[in-house]
């Protein structure tokens, strides 16, 4: 409560088990001084009612992780002080409300993991929104480029939808501050567009599993910060560039049209830790540079033409525990380290010119082929130990509710 005039401004019942639908004239909307409103994982169902637009002085409305369903109320674009919302995980539907562009106060907007279906066409009047994640939803028609024209946002992700046609920055600023653009799993075509280079905050860029065309830009050099670049699963073609390889930390290429060589500027990138340039047409010998990777984890050069032998040094990488060549036309001895003994036979299959298999595959190992969809590292499992550690999640403690805590409960949600 408001220290002054005695009126609520704040309830917090994150994780409280209401079980309840949130009904248009329940008490909680009579807390018109309301400022911060959380529901996060209530259990709460059934749809979102209008009512909400009446409180006026809501700073932050998180509704997150619950079984909502229905439309968002267009009143919600009333909320002119709103800051943060929070309606992600939840069963919700049909369009964004076009009344969203009243929310110029906007930082945080979370929506992922809904069924929603159309933004509105113009989101660029949300000049203060910083993060903006519709991940996982239904979303529909062409590449959003509005939202990439807002000033102060630092995050985009709306992987897992089904956006089309080429992807289209419009008139962004170069001092944009955006550092992470996560685009996956849609159906972008079209080029890698010139005007990335405009994002030089970018740390994170994912454009994977789309039908993305083409070289990749030459003006991607000038993402300095670039520090996870992930382009697979697309039909990208020409060569791999090395001059724009400057930090690393995970790149991924694999399963695309890339030829030519494994440029040796590879080995510059000290921080590197996943490297999969697998399912490619990359010719060449494996670069003695990747020794030089001290923090390489996992390393994937499979489903190539690569020749040559495979470098002897790379079993120095201390950190390295994942390693596959196969399907390729390697040859000579496989060299006989501690780190190449630890991996598995199917990480050499299919070079028929490469000998001394016997120790990893067996004394009894004939050469032979083997289907090559067993031959794949589990790239999200090589992400996933080579991560600083697994997420605790969130704990919620058991709750001790009073007589009186139970009449506002009900006075609230009845």
């Amino acid at each position: 409560c408001d220290a002054e005039s005695g009126k609520v401004i704040s309830l917090n019942l994150f994780g409280v088990f209401l079980n309840n639908t949130l009904k248009p004239n329940s008490g909680l909307f009579k807390l018109h001084y309301l400022q911060h409103l959380i529901l996060y994982s209530c259990k709460l169902y059934g749809e979102i009612p209008s009512s909400f637009g009446n409180l006026s002085h809501l700073k932050k409305l998180d509704l997150l992780d619950n079984e909502l369903v229905g439309q968002v109320p267009a009143s919600i674009g009333n909320l002119t002080q709103l800051s943060e919302l929070s309606l992600g995980k939840n069963n919700l539907s049909g369009k964004i409300p076009v009344s969203f562009a009243n929310l110029t106060k906007l930082v945080n907007l979370e929506i992922s993991n809904n069924h929603f279906i159309e933004l509105p066409p113009d989101m660029s009047g949300l000049h203060s929104l910083v993060y903006f994640d519709a991940s996982g939803n239904s979303f529909s028609g062409m590449f959003p480029t509005s939202l990439f024209m807002i000033p102060s946002l630092l995050g985009v992700n709306i992987e897992g939808n089904k956006f089309r046609g080429p992807i289209e920055f419009g008139n962004t600023s170069s001092s944009s501050r955006l550092n992470r653009i996560y685009l996956s799993h849609n159906t972008l075509d079209g080029l890698v567009p010139e005007s990335i280079s405009k994002f030089l905050n970018l740390e994170k860029l994912d454009l994977s599993y789309n039908k993305i065309i083409g070289p990749i830009p030459t003006s991607i050099s000038h993402l300095v910060n670039l520090n996870y670049l992930d382009l697979s699963n697309n039909k990208l073609e020409g060569k791999v560039p090395g001059s724009f390889w400057r930090v690393g930390v995970e790149f991924d290429f694999s399963r695309n049209r890339f030829s030519g060589k494994i440029p040796e500027s590879i080995g510059l990138l000290e921080e590197l830790r996943v490297l999969n340039l697998s399912s490619n047409a990359l010719r060449s010998d494996i670069p003695q540079s990747l020794a030089d990777l001290k923090n390489l984890k996992a390393l994937d050069l499979s489903q190539n033409k690569l020749f040559g032998q495979i470098p002897e040094d790379l079993g120095k990488l201390y950190f390295l525990f994942t390693m596959n060549f196969s399907h390729n036309n390697l040859e000579g001895p496989i060299p006989q380290g501690q780190k190449f003994k630890e991996q598995t036979c199917s990480s050499f299959m299919d070079n028929p010119k490469l000998y001394g298999l016997e120790e990893i595959c067996g004394k009894t190992y004939v050469p032979d082929h083997i289907p090559k969809e067993e031959q794949v590292i589990n790239w999200i499992a090589a992400a996933i130990a080579y991560g600083p550690g697994v997420f605790c999640g969130l704990v919620i403690g058991h709750i001790l509710v009073s007589h009186k805590h139970e009449w506002f409960m009900e006075l609230l949600f009845r």
